[in-house]
């Protein structure tokens, strides 16, 4: 995904979360050979949760000693099943509407807000996510991996669509 792709996502995530419907509009324009606006945010979130994944990942290999398996891991803890289920939530959503429809664009961006702070454990106030578009606006300004993306490896494998493998399609599934 590109720096540009990333900013398109999060100022939508701004821009809905605002209700600011003029900036909504202009974000769901594009150019040819640019996703429609659902799709570009149902692929962000799900690069994102991906990331979030992998810290969580990072996370409980210096965590927890128990040497549960990879398998049962991926079935019962709940970061990875809420990960999943919302990735695979926003792409069938994404993919099933219609790609013009503004409101659909505005009621995904303000799931996946909410998701995407849901999983990463801060809060859901107006000021909690607020402060999580500055981050993600951050990131996305940056370019580059940063704490929420894995290796761009997958890059190179990207469909026409530009989303990678599809959800709940992770390591040990």
């Amino acid at each position: 995904m590109t720096p540009d792709q990333k900013l398109r996502a999060v100022a939508a995530l701004e821009a809905a979360w605002t209700h600011d419907v003029q900036a909504l509009v202009l974000l769901a324009r594009r150019m040819d050979g640019e996703k429609p606006l659902s799709l570009l945010l149902a692929a962000y979130a799900e690069r994102v949760l991906r990331g979030l994944i992998a810290a969580h990942l990072r996370e409980c290999e210096h965590g927890d000693p128990a040497d549960r398996g990879k398998e049962e891991f991926w079935r019962t803890d709940p970061v990875m099943t809420t990960s999943l289920a919302l990735a695979t939530t926003y792409h069938c959503w994404a993919d099933t509407a219609d790609q013009e429809d503004l409101i659909t664009a505005d009621s995904l961006a303000r799931c996946i807000l909410l998701g995407l702070a849901t999983v990463e454990g801060g809060g859901t106030r107006d000021e909690d996510l607020v402060a999580l578009i500055g981050r993600l606006r951050a990131r996305a300004i940056a370019g580059g991996e940063d704490e929420y993306e894995e290796d761009d490896e997958e890059e190179g494998a990207d469909d026409a669509d530009g989303a990678a493998e599809g959800p709940g399609e992770g390591p040990g599934e």
